[in-house]
């Protein structure tokens, strides 16, 4: 391992020397620094590491940034995407990622408390969808956005085929529809939605369908007194989908209405409506396909019968976009031997840990690099652990990257994590798993379609740096 700069004055106190203990008076950190500055002999090392320092000839820093990362893509299972709060509706092609689809399913509960004229006359039934608060969105929102309505042919019940049941709903969990539309015209319903202008998509449904509700609603059956009668015997629940042409995901609140209007005449005519709102947020969930034919993990067989892919396989490159299955994996499986074993090594001061984007791999639009990343602890099963922290005050927050976005040189945009603690507790383990690493993920992991390309360490215009600090004795 190449010890590629240390400086000998200022040291952290070393505790546990390995051949003679010294002791010597902590200054404090101000006289420190100000002898750093004024020491013609010795660089300055631009980190901070948090602590005390002492003059100390006997002591160095040393800066290694030698260690090799191990860099994957692995496969992300299903997961839920239960109540979730967000409605997540369209298609869209990304060249990195492949073709995404996204749907979601949902039940109505009736409308209570309503009296209706016996000449009251059915007008027209809509779905009411707004845009979630995010405004997010994935594509390209100068194209229409074709919608369609479903009928289901069976209640949401959270199971998986060949198991017990769960309780929730997952990505890949589906039910039968019965065949056709429910929209006005047994077709499609076009909207063009712009995200931070669109406050309310409209799709207007079958009349044959809304007259049904309605008398229902006027005679006061037994089936529309509450949801549970209401979902066994007249609507079971409702699937809404994209076109197959389509080419924008949107966000949007879960809140969906499905609204009635009809009118009471008299001598001034009543224009009045009901609204069958959600019944169960638990039974709202969003089902996501994903075909990668023609990308690069498509190319290489990734999927649920190929896991992991090593970066090396994919051209030094990474993949994350949890929502359609991909993680990035990152390992450092030598640290613990080359920390140990580095000349006259006593302890960690710091670690740092630098993901570089692929250049082209991004925009500023809908391919725009996610504001924040998280970086989770894993191991051989690849599941999402403990989320890396740093201090802030009195308190710890959840690491995302400290995203820095350089546009004149894209070489230097760059997400930087502090793996200190991390790397600390790894070379402390008493037996080393192999399967132990880093997974990068998006905060909102199962309701955000956030995609990222990164480079592993031999990646030229991405490369991923780890540099420790670590406090060294003089011999």
């Amino acid at each position: 391992m190449r010890n590629s700069y240390y400086c000998q004055p200022f040291l952290k106190r070393c505790n546990h020397m390995q051949k003679k203990r010294q002791y010597v008076p902590v200054l404090s950190t101000l006289l420190a620094v100000g002898v750093l500055f004024a020491a013609s002999s010795c660089k300055k090392v631009d980190i901070d590491f948090g602590g005390q320092y002492v003059p100390n000839e006997s002591s160095r820093v040393v800066k290694v940034d030698t260690i090799t990362p191990v860099v994957s893509t692995v496969y992300a299972d299903s997961f839920s995407t239960a109540a979730t709060g967000t409605m997540l509706l369209g298609a869209h092609t990304d060249p990195y990622f492949g073709r995404s689809v996204a749907s979601s399913y949902f039940e109505f509960a009736p409308p209570t408390g309503t009296t209706y004229d016996v000449n009251a006359e059915y007008d027209s039934i809509i779905l009411v969808i707004k845009p979630a608060s995010t405004r997010a969105y994935y594509g390209d929102t100068l194209t229409d956005l074709h919608i369609g309505v479903q009928e289901l042919n069976e209640e949401i019940v959270p199971v998986r085929p060949g198991s017990t049941t769960y309780s929730t709903l997952f990505n890949t969990t589906s039910f039968t529809k019965k065949s056709g539309f429910l929209n006005i015209g047994n077709t499609r319903t076009a909207v063009r939605v712009q995200p931070s202008i669109t406050d309310t998509i409209v799709v207007r449904l079958n009349d044959q369908f809304g007259a049904n509700l309605f008398n229902l609603l006027k005679t006061n059956s037994q089936n529309i007194q509450n949801s549970t009668a209401f979902i066994n015997e007249v609507l079971k629940g409702v699937y809404i989908s994209a076109g197959a042409n389509d080419n924008v995901i949107l966000n949007l609140k879960d809140s969906v209405d499905m609204r009635l209007y009809y009118t009471t005449p008299g001598r001034e005519s009543i224009h009045s409506y009901v609204t069958f709102t959600l019944a169960n947020n638990a039974h709202h969930f969003n089902h996501i396909d994903i075909d990668r034919t023609g990308t690069p993990l498509g190319n290489a067989g990734f999927g649920k019968n190929k896991q992991v892919i090593s970066s090396e396989d994919l051209g030094n490159r990474a993949f994350m976009q949890y929502i359609t299955g991909s993680m990035v994996k990152i390992q450092f499986p030598t640290a613990k031997a080359s920390i140990l074993n580095a000349p006259d090594f006593t302890s960690i001061l710091s670690a740092h840990l630098v993901i570089r984007p692929l250049i082209g791999s991004y925009e500023n639009t809908y391919k725009k690099l996610p504001a924040s990343i998280r970086l989770s602890t894993t191991n051989i099963n690849n599941l999402i652990g403990s989320d890396l922290t740093s201090s802030s005050g009195s308190s710890m927050q959840v690491q995302t990257g400290n995203l820095v976005v350089d546009d004149r040189n894209p070489k230097s945009t760059a997400y930087t994590y502090d793996v200190t603690s991390y790397l600390l507790q790894q070379i402390n383990l008493t037996t080393i798993d192999n399967g132990n690493g880093l997974l990068m993920s998006p905060p909102a992991n199962t309701t955000s379609f956030d995609r990222l390309v990164v480079g592993n360490a031999n990646n030229t215009d991405a490369r991923m740096v780890l540099t420790i600090y670590y406090l060294a004795v003089n011999k």
